[in-house]
């Protein structure tokens, strides 16, 4: 599922406090998955036009 999401455009962002204390890296991630960074994360979060969606 989130292969498809991403191949239609949707952004996929891996925490990454919570990835570094799973023990993954980016290598571990599925294609289209990325690892979040504050300057990733921000622009995006704070965008009214953007939908967000956490589990």
């Amino acid at each position: 599922m989130l292969q498809a999401f991403a191949k239609d455009g949707g952004l996929v962002i891996a925490c990454a406090a919570c990835s570094k204390a799973a023990g993954l890296t980016e290598d571990d991630f599925i294609d289209g998955v990325q690892m979040g960074n504050p300057d990733l994360v921000l622009g995006i979060l704070f965008d009214p036009a953007v939908k967000t969606l956490s589990w």
